[in-house]
């Protein structure tokens, strides 16, 4: 006597191999969408960086957020912010950046410096810079 093709092993094994295949379609073009949206920036369109700033600053919310390739004494720099200005850092993106996001976190970026500048003098930034350079993890990067 035959087996039927239909036993429930044979329907439970198509079944699973459809949801599997499903699921794998429906969430490569869910990445593939956030990649895009990210890509895009969607996320910072219409956004005002300097409003964001001033409501930042106004809490007492410190923060600079940069973008691009980390620089050589980044770590040390942050520090620095951190310890003498209050300011966390909160980098928003690494090398691959947009016109929206670069237009948000100059705004933004720039409002905040300017605070500082006038609570701690205009060079403050300068001397940071100068200070984290003199670490040898920033003379590795070089």
């Amino acid at each position: 006597m035959k087996r039927a093709l239909t036993s429930p092993a044979v329907v439970s094994l198509v079944l699973g191999i459809c949801f599997v295949g499903f699921c794998w379609q429906w969430f490569s073009k869910e990445n593939e969408r956030a990649f895009r949206d990210q890509f895009e920036g969607k996320e910072f369109v219409g956004r005002d960086g300097k409003k964001e700033a001033e409501a930042d600053i106004a809490s007492g919310n410190l923060r600079l957020k940069p973008y691009g390739k980390e620089r050589a004494g980044f770590v040390k720099w942050r520090a620095l912010c951190r310890e003498r200005l209050g300011v966390s850092i909160d980098p928003l993106a690494g090398c691959f950046v947009n016109k929206p996001l670069v237009e948000y976190a100059d705004a933004y970026n720039a409002e905040v410096r300017r605070f500082i500048a006038e609570k701690f003098g205009p060079t403050v930034f300068e001397e940071i810079d100068n200070e984290a350079m003199r670490f040898p993890e920033a003379k590795q990067k070089e």
